[in-house]
């Protein structure tokens, strides 16, 4: 009885060391090989020596830190090697020479702290330079964008000249008088300009922010955006001219953004966004003492369109930026010149935008007014052909008859410079023709006379 008791007893105790120890079947331990640390799964020291459960299986080899990091070395050298072949960059060789850091293996477990700096070192490390990271091709796309700014408003300063330098105010009444003086008529209108000039100096030299705003309004042909030029000629700024005519009041883009907004540019089968004439002119300027931009033809404007440039220009001018398709772009120092046929209501009618608008009117040129204006490019023409082609020309009443016309038509000075090239092409014909090249050659001198037929438009000429 009391040894089928102790057999019991075994047993029962077999069973429980069985039921205890069961859990460290699936304990691993480290065993350290030279300088390879591998992990024993399912092969603990009970495993081995306890005879029931299931057969004893091979060890796997764990893939340690060090190691992974030495294989993702491994596997970029061969991607950038690979790129390299692809692209045969000259360079290739320098890259592939890159010496990747190599932690030292120790023969102790890391610890947690060092996992996962190790961690954040190759999570780092993949993402600025593994295989699939995006940031080098975003950081490539910055560098392209800051570059090509650059390079853009280079050439655009390049073109403009040197229009960042100070003008005393002395020195701009005195160049704008001195260029003015062949333009005729338009007294209180250049009175007026000269004026603003000379305020302009004074602000860019005393580098005080300058924001104004100039309605300039009268017939056609009369010398409003010529007188501006002028101004900013002066003034050594950068200027430019927009035309209000071109903005298509049947499309979607309001007035803003067909003016100031960016352009689809077709290259090489493709299409990009580039910035407009007048953004390039403003990014190319940005920083200097002064600058003037000139919108002209704003009567040509649909009502809607002029209150939306109306109020893109109050809040300039109050605030000294505008935003454009979200971006904030710096309008200090800009000086905003609208040029108009006629009055506008939209305008004249609103008192507040009177108040911070500066008006100048320009009157109709009178028939004195043509004839002056039509004497200088004439007088010109005969000095030209008698030194180049011992040529000499008596317009008699030419000038007076063309004067008469333009006066008619009230079209103003424009078509000034129309008459004198026709006029330059018709005696063109006629010394070069199979009669009279010859005396050309050897340079005889040739007397004509020069009339205007009013009623057919045409130039007749008649040798003395």
């Amino acid at each position: 009885m009391r040894k089928r008791n102790n057999k019991k007893r075994v047993i029962a105790s077999i069973l429980a060391i069985s039921l205890f120890l069961q859990p460290l079947n699936r304990m691993s331990f480290a065993d350290i090989n030279g300088n390879n640390v591998t992990k024993a799964t399912n092969t603990s020291w009970c495993r081995r020596i306890w005879p029931f459960g299931k057969s004893k299986q091979a060890e796997k080899t764990e893939v340690t830190f060090e190691q992974q990091w030495i294989q993702n070395a491994v596997n970029n050298t061969r991607f950038v090697q690979t790129l390299m072949n692809l692209t045969g960059l000259a360079f290739s060789e320098a890259i592939m020479a890159m010496q990747y850091s190599k932690p030292a293996l120790s023969p102790e477990p890391a610890s947690f702290l060092r996992s996962l700096w190790g961690g954040t070192k190759s999570a780092l490390f993949n993402m600025f330079f593994g295989a699939t990271s995006f940031i080098p091709p975003f950081l490539f796309m910055i560098a392209y964008r800051w570059v090509s700014q650059y390079w853009n408003n280079f050439q655009t300063r390049k073109e403009l000249g040197d229009t960042g330098k100070l003008i005393t105010p002395l020195k701009a009444r005195q160049s704008f008088l001195q260029l003015v003086a062949g333009h005729k008529g338009q007294q209180e209108a250049k009175d007026k300009l000269l004026n603003i000039g000379v305020y302009l100096a004074h602000c860019s030299l005393s580098r005080t922010s300058v924001r104004k705003l100039i309605f300039e309004v009268g017939p056609p042909g009369t010398g409003k955006t010529t007188l501006v030029e002028i101004m900013a000629l002066t003034l050594g700024c950068g200027f430019f001219n927009v035309g209000a005519s071109d903005v298509d009041p049947s499309s979607n883009r309001s007035v803003i953004d067909q003016i100031f907004g960016p352009r689809i540019k077709r290259m090489n089968n493709s299409e990009c966004f580039e910035d407009s004439p007048v953004m390039k002119f403003l990014r190319a300027t940005e920083g200097q003492p002064l600058r003037v931009v000139a919108i002209n033809e704003f009567d040509k404007l649909s009502e809607k369109d002029k209150k939306l440039l109306l109020e893109f220009l109050r809040n300039a001018y109050d605030n000294g930026y505008a935003y454009i398709n979200g971006e904030k772009i710096n309008l200090e120092n800009v000086v905003w010149v609208l040029t108009s046929n006629e009055e506008d209501n939209t305008l004249f009618g609103s008192s507040s935008l009177m108040s911070r608008f500066e008006i100048i009117k320009f009157a109709r040129l009178s028939l004195q007014n043509y004839i002056e204006i039509l004497q200088t490019p004439f007088a010109a023409l005969a000095n030209d052909f008698a030194n180049a082609h011992n040529v000499h020309i008596n317009f008699g009443n030419t000038i007076i008859d063309i004067a008469q016309r333009l006066d008619a038509g009230d079209t103003g000075a424009r078509g000034v410079q129309a008459y004198v090239n026709t006029l330059t092409s018709r005696i063109l014909n006629y010394i070069y023709s199979s009669e009279n090249v010859n005396r050309v050659a050897n340079k005889e001198p040739i007397f004509i006379n020069v009339s205007y037929d009013r009623e057919n438009d045409n130039f007749m000429i008649k040798e003395n």
